[in-house]
């Protein structure tokens, strides 16, 4: 039965994206509309505006529903959801369902088919199971699959199944290239402009299946694959064990030496936060309640590593000198003593027994919590890796750069702001930031751009971004050259 209303359509789509949360963003491609010169210059929106908008659910469906009611023409949306703004594999969150992009239409044998027909007569018989949808995208045909949490994880069993799919359907028109993560499909109830005809949805059926549904596909159960992954486990270690006693295996005095290296290294880093730790409590006079304890661990540190009596004592005495009030030799000697010791304590253990603070955490290198380092590892992953700022940072450069110039040709705030698509308040608070701050502006814009244009010369980060941003920013760089000159 062909579902053409709008309200089965949106139901078809929220069973698609039916995990989809608020952070969530679904991808819709088309050919919108110019909104503002910000977005003619991010998209170069002259020559081509058709191109990809990430949305939330609620935004989605909203813009759906426009479209059904307008039957406008070529527009797609992505079957997979995404964590970020960009409809890149990497950014993929949620994998929501497998489609089946059937081109029947160039097989000689089918080719006289409609699109119900293909599923009726041809399709339908060979499926492993029921589609949760099947779509006439005009001049070929979709058979959706939806299923429920199949978390990012999960990639490479979502592509082995497709895989599958493949191998027995592509005598039949299967499209081997419309098996990415990415894949966007036809939105039903949209124009294809290619056949003159609208998106319809041929059949639907509320399914609930889960990507485990379709394991039944491969050929080797997963009992088998354990046994296989033993006996392979087993053969390595036969082969080793046998190159071991050639001698194949023996370490080098190189990898030693690289080892000790590598050890030692590690430990000077515990011992400097150690030092940092001290000198941070002297300063706040702290001078009890932690000293026998940091000592038993750096000769817990010295003695991991196999260090002698005499190497573990010569540390010990060295941070015991550091404390505003000292311990007895004796107290060195025996109270710090790692007795019946196996292992180093872990780092959350030393944090919590020296009773390590947030504050004090952000001084120190090694000793700090996983929470503390992630918030370090996402400051870092924020820097743009063109320049030394973050991309809020460059933003706003960016903007600036933009105002700065478009007042030099005289235009008023109000137009700045129209042109920029930015309130008129922004622009008057960059007008006045740069007016005051005039030498610090250009100072940060030329090293901006000093670092950028060494990147482009050298050709060593610029691979790594995106083509349509090195175009963006070539242009801010010829930008700022002209505002600086």
């Amino acid at each position: 039965m062909i579902m053409n209303s709008k309200d089965a359509i949106l139901k078809f789509l929220t069973k698609i994206h039916a995990d989809a949360d608020y952070k969530c963003k679904i991808a819709l491609t088309k050919s919108w509309d110019i909104e503002s010169y910000y977005q003619k210059i991010m998209y170069d929106l002259e020559r081509n505006r058709f191109y990809d908008r990430l949305m939330n659910i609620d935004t989605f469906l909203g813009y759906a529903e426009s479209i059904i009611d307008a039957n406008e023409e070529d527009v797609y949306f992505s079957i997979n959801s995404f964590r970020h703004r960009k409809k890149e594999a990497e950014h993929v969150w949620h994998l929501n369902a497998i489609v089946l992009d059937f081109d029947y239409y160039k097989i000689e044998e089918f080719k006289d088919l409609n699109a119900m027909d293909m599923y009726e007569k041809v399709l339908k018989e060979k499926l492993p199971h029921q589609p949760t949808a099947v779509i006439d995208s005009g001049r070929g045909l979709y058979i959706v699959y939806a299923f429920k949490n199949c978390p990012r994880r999960l990639t490479k069993t979502y592509k082995a199944i497709y895989k599958e799919f493949l191998s027995r359907f592509e005598t039949y028109g299967m499209d081997p290239k419309a098996m990415n993560v990415t894949q966007i499909i036809r939105l039903p109830g949209s124009f294809n402009s290619k056949s003159m005809s609208t998106v319809q949805i041929l059949e639907f059926n509320d399914t609930d299946y889960t990507i485990s549904s379709f394991f039944d596909m491969f050929k080797y159960k997963h009992s088998d694959v354990i046994t296989y992954k033993e006996k392979l486990a087993e053969k390595r270690n036969r082969s080793k064990a046998n190159k071991v006693a050639k001698g194949v295996y023996q370490l080098t005095l190189n990898d030693e030496m690289r080892r000790n290296k590598n050890r030692e290294k590690k430990s000077q880093e515990f011992f400097n936060d150690f030092r940092e730790l001290i000198r941070i409590r002297n300063k706040n006079n702290v001078h009890e309640g932690y000293r026998e304890y940091i000592l038993y661990l750096a000769r817990c540190r010295v003695k991991h590593h196999k260090g002698s009596i005499d190497e573990e004592l010569e540390i010990a005495h060295e941070l015991n000198e550091l404390f505003l009030t000292p311990l007895e030799e004796k107290e060195v000697i025996v109270t710090s003593e790692p007795r019946g010791f196996k292992k180093c304590p872990s780092i959350e253990t030393m944090i919590k027994n020296l009773e390590i603070t947030d504050e004090e955490q952000m001084h120190l290198k090694v000793l700090r919590s996983k929470s503390k380092k992630d918030i370090a590892y996402q400051k870092r992953k924020r820097i743009h890796i063109l320049t030394n700022m973050s991309k809020a940072q460059m933003k706003q450069l960016e903007r600036r750069t933009r105002v700065a110039k478009l007042k030099n040709e005289g235009k008023r705030n109000v137009e700045i702001a129209n042109i920029l698509s930015i309130n008129k308040s922004t622009v008057t608070r960059d007008l006045k930031y740069i007016n005051e701050n005039a030498w610090r502006f250009k100072k940060k814009l030329q090293e901006a751009m000093k670092e950028l244009q060494a990147c482009i010369n050298t050709n060593s980060k610029i691979r790594h971004v995106r083509f349509d941003e090195q175009k963006r920013l070539s242009e801010w760089l010829k930008l700022s050259e002209e505002l600086l000159n």
